[in-house]
C-alpha cells in the first residue's frame, strides 16, 4: 500500500491521462501486413467478448475484478467506447462470453463481417481470482491453466477469417497466450495489450487508428504450443509429440514488437572503460510516422567452462524519433551483468571475447561488436548488483 496517501483526490484528469499513457506505451504490435493503422474511411466491424466488457480491461488485483463486482468502482473505457468517436463507419456485433460464446453469435459475427473492409476481434482472457468460482475468469491467481484461447474464441476467429474482411486480432491477457498457426496466418494484424486498465479502450483505439505508434516489446517469449513449455535446462524434453524432429519454435520471441514506422540501426561501438561496459549506436527513423523505438543490447559470453545463457539482455533504451530524425544512444552496463559466481561467493568476469548484439528484439539483432577481456577480472566489494543505463546522445 501507498503509506504516503493523504486522502486527497484520486481519478483526476491527470490520473486518467497517466493511465492512458501507460496503456499506450505497453501495447505490442505482434503482426501487421499493412492493414494498421486503420483508415477512417474503412467500414469496420468490432466484435469479440472483450469489445464492450469493462471487466475485460482490468487485472485480478484491481478492486472491481478482484471481487467480481457488477458495478463500476472506477470508470472504465471499453474498446467500443474508444473506437466510436474515431471511426465513422464502425459497427458492433456483440459476443457475450469469453468461454461459451454461442453458435448464433459466431455465425452472426461472420455474416456481419461480410459487409465490412476490416473486422476487429477483441479476444483473450478475463482476469480474476480462483475465489470467484467464475467460469468466465481465465487468468489470475489460481486460474491460469491452458495457455491457449478457449475453443469458442478460436471458432469465432476462424469463422471471421472466412468472412472476406481483413482480420485484426486484439488480444487482452495477462500472460503469454498461444494462437494456432492457422489463426495467426489468417490474421492481417495482431495487437497484444495485456490488461490495459481504466483507459485501455481509448489506448487501444488510438493505437488502431495510428494516433499512437505501438512501441511495446515482449517481456516474455510466447510459445507456439503448450508442448513447448516449460523450458528446462539439462533435462531431456518429452512433452511435445514431435520433439524428436524439431526444436521449440517460439510463436513470438522475447523482445519482439513492431511499429508503424521503420527505424534503422547503425554504428555499434563497444569497449571496457573503468570497470564499465560501454556501447553506443545510431538510430534513424526512415518511416512515415514519429516512432518510439526500444533498442535492446544483448551479450554472448565466451565459450568456457562456466554455464551461461548463450544470449542475454543486458541493456535497453526508449527513444522518440521524429520522421527522418537520427539519434545516438549510449549504454553503460556494470560488469556484474557479465559475471559469474565462483566457489566461496567470488564474483568473476571470465577472460575472453564477449560478443555484443543490438537490435529491436532478440530475434532481430542487426549489429554486432566484440569486446576482449585478456584476463579474468574479480569484482571485489561490488555486491553483485546488476545495473545498466541508456542515454540519448
Amino acid at each position: 500500500p501507498d503509506v504516503s496517501y493523504d486522502g486527497g483526490p484520486v481519478e483526476t484528469a491527470e490520473d486518467r491521462a497517466l493511465a492512458r499513457e501507460a496503456a499506450e506505451r505497453a501495447i505490442i504490435l505482434l503482426k501487421n501486413d499493412g492493414v494498421l493503422p486503420l483508415r477512417r474511411d474503412l467500414r469496420v466491424l468490432l466484435t469479440g467478448p472483450g469489445a464492450s466488457q469493462p471487466l475485460a480491461m482490468l487485472f485480478d488485483y484491481h478492486l472491481q475484478a478482484h471481487r467480481g463486482l457488477g458495478r463500476q468502482v472506477t470508470p472504465v473505457v471499453t474498446v467500443l467506447e474508444g473506437l466510436r468517436p474515431l471511426l465513422p463507419k464502425l459497427d458492433h456485433w456483440p459476443v457475450s462470453s469469453f468461454t461459451s460464446c454461442r453458435d448464433d453469435e459466431i455465425e452472426g459475427a461472420r455474416e456481419a463481417a461480410r459487409g465490412h473492409d476490416v473486422v476487429v476481434a477483441v479476444v483473450g482472457e478475463r482476469s480474476g481470482g480462483f475465489w470467484l468460482r467464475d467460469s468466465e475468469v481465465l487468468s489470475g491467481e489460481g486460474v491460469d491453466r491452458d495457455p491457449t484461447l478457449p475453443d469458442c474464441q478460436l471458432r469465432l476467429l476462424r469463422s471471421l477469417a472466412g468472412s472476406g474482411a481483413r482480420l485484426v486480432i486484439v488480444l487482452i491477457a495477462g500472460r503469454p497466450v498461444s494462437l494456432p498457426d492457422d489463426v495467426i496466418n489468417a490474421a492481417s494484424a495482431v495487437l497484444l495489450t495485456f490488461y490495459p486498465g481504466e483507459e485501455g479502450g481509448d489506448a487501444i483505439a488510438r493505437a488502431l487508428v495510428g494516433l499512437v505508434n505501438p512501441s511495446g516489446r515482449l517481456p516474455v517469449t510466447i510459445p507456439s504450443s503448450v508442448g513447448d513449455v516449460p523450458v528446462r535446462h539439462g533435462i531431456r524434453r518429452s512433452s511435445a509429440s514431435d520433439i524428436t524432429v524439431r526444436r521449440p519454435r517460439p510463436l513470438f520471441p522475447f523482445g519482439h514488437g513492431l511499429s508503424y514506422s521503420r527505424v534503422t540501426y547503425s554504428d555499434l561501438r563497444a569497449g571496457l572503460e573503468g570497470g564499465v561496459l560501454r556501447a553506443s549506436l545510431k538510430l534513424t527513423n526512415e518511416g512515415p510516422l514519429e516512432a518510439e523505438e526500444v533498442p535492446q543490447l544483448y551479450v554472448s559470453p565466451p565459450s568456457r567452462l562456466y554455464e551461461r545463457p548463450s544470449l542475454e539482455l543486458i541493456g535497453l533504451g526508449r527513444v522518440r524519433l521524429r520522421v527522418g530524425e537520427s539519434m545516438g544512444l549510449s549504454f553503460e552496463v556494470g560488469l556484474e551483468a557479465i559475471s559469474v559466481y565462483m566457489p566461496g561467493g567470488r564474483l568473476l568476469v571470465p577472460a575472453g571475447t564477449y560478443e555484443l548484439y543490438a537490435g529491436p528484439s532478440s530475434a532481430d539483432l542487426r549489429l554486432k561488436a566484440e569486446v576482449e577481456l585478456k584476463e579474468d577480472l574479480e569484482l571485489r566489494g561490488r555486491g553483485g548488483v546488476l545495473w545498466a543505463t541508456a542515454k540519448a546522445l
